[in-house]
């Protein structure tokens, strides 16, 4: 017929199956950049620099990538791309300079970070409770452990899994810091809290440290106790077992030395 359109050529078996494979690894990727954006373990600058010498990342959607963020979600993403000019159909390859800087300047607004260290009886989670009650934009971020619940220990003193979920969820990059103590794990989930709330944590000197090689400009604050017999003597009247106190004083001492540096 005359004026008809040419038709495509056909695909052979393999070059129709290769095609499905390799769009299924895109999908794949992409995939797994958003939930690593969603657990923080990977940032937008970061993101962005990666688009332009990733195809299968410089493809993606912005508005795709603005929802996989921490604290916007899909309406806030959509209010943030009217406000910087962005198309909802615009990819990150796409994007202009300007676009990309303002980007970038209006989810640059990272929570101030506050990191409660000090030895085992001090008394971090009774301040650590207070601080959050007086003041309503601090959110106190829970750890997770591979140990047991102890007796009465509240529910939401941490996030207690096994340790499969607990190295699965490391593996994926979802830990701000994490160590092992006495063969348990205790990790920081990335600190993303509510919108407008600044972060919380209360873990260990090691754990600060990581802290601070990631975020400089965290302020860590060291408890300590009256002193040595006063601290074995709260873990004596605690959920701890006997067993526990002199690795438990030791560790205490070489918290405070650390904390102190």
């Amino acid at each position: 017929m005359v004026g008809s359109m040419p038709q495509p050529p056909a695909l052979t078996t393999e070059q129709r199956q290769a095609a499905l494979q390799k769009a299924a690894r895109v999908r794949r990727e992409r995939a797994e950049v958003k939930e690593k954006l969603k657990l923080g373990s990977l940032s937008l600058p970061e993101l962005l620099q990666a688009a332009e010498g990733d195809e299968t990342i410089g493809k993606m959607k912005v508005v795709s990538v603005l929802e996989s963020l921490p604290g916007l979600g899909k309406v806030k993403a959509r209010r943030l791309m009217e406000t910087v000019g962005i198309s909802e159909t615009r990819r990150l390859q796409g994007l202009g300079a300007k676009q990309r800087a303002d980007l970038l300047r209006e989810t640059a607004a990272d929570p101030l970070i506050f990191v409660l260290i000090g030895p085992g009886g001090v008394g971090k989670g009774t301040v650590a409770e207070r601080l959050v009650a007086r003041d309503p934009g601090l959110w106190l971020s829970r750890s997770w452990t591979t140990r047991p619940q102890r007796p009465g220990e509240a529910d939401d003193a941490y996030v207690f899994v096994d340790r499969d979920a607990f190295e699965a969820h490391r593996a994926a990059g979802g830990f701000f810091e994490s160590a092992e103590f006495l063969e348990n794990l205790y990790g920081t989930p990335h600190p993303h809290g509510p919108s407008g709330s600044d972060v919380l944590l209360e873990i260990d000197v090691e754990g600060a440290r990581q802290v601070l090689d990631r975020r400089p400009d965290a302020t860590v604050i060291l408890l300590v106790p009256p002193s040595l017999e006063e601290q074995e003597a709260r873990m004596a009247g605690g959920a701890t077992t006997p067993s526990m106190w002199p690795p438990g004083s030791k560790r205490g001492r070489a918290e405070v030395e650390g904390g102190r540096q």
